[in-house]
């Protein structure tokens, strides 16, 4: 999936959180509804200064843009979600690769770690479909949204390398 493709679909489902404020915050993050089994797509729009991820669950579509991080974020992945941007470690480890939050910020301004919600991301190849699994939560809110499935690339799919993380960091 990291080797260039414009665009893949799938199937995944949907979870969230029942409380008030994981509610909230789901719906500032504009994730999707909860939801059993529907098809996903997910564009990659990359330019030189990064990616834009456009997923779409079923008709419920929502974006972020990753980039390589810079200065206290360096050699981090950075994805941006509205005004908050959250910069993770890739991590290897036996068929997987995790996304390990480092730190976060508000607009640019760094926020505490105590404060962060917590994330369990990670993809896989299993059977030859890449798979993910994203689960964000809060230790006040709970679980706010988790999501998984598989995505194969899209026949047609162009094949651009990825800005946002040169090939020497993957």
């Amino acid at each position: 999936m990291h080797e260039g493709a414009a665009m893949a679909n799938g199937r995944a489902s949907i979870e969230r959180g029942g409380d008030i404020l994981s509610r909230l915050a789901a719906r500032m993050a504009g994730f999707p509804p909860g939801a059993a089994d529907v098809p996903v797509k997910v564009r990659f729009a990359a330019d030189g200064h990064g990616e834009t991820w456009t997923r779409t669950f079923a008709t419920y579509g929502f974006s972020s843009r990753q980039f390589a991080g810079r200065r206290r974020s360096e050699r981090l992945l950075c994805e941006r979600f509205g005004p908050l941007t959250f910069a993770m470690a890739l991590v290897a480890g036996k068929n997987r690769l995790s996304l390990v939050l480092r730190r976060w910020s508000f607009l640019g301004l760094p926020l505490p770690m105590w404060l962060c919600p917590r994330s369990t991301a990670y993809e896989t190849v299993e059977d030859g479909r890449f798979r993910f699994h994203v689960e964000i939560s809060h230790p006040v809110a709970g679980l706010i949204v988790r999501y998984r499935g598989w995505l194969e690339p899209s026949h047609g799919s162009s094949t651009v390398g990825s800005p946002a993380v040169s090939p020497n960091s993957r």
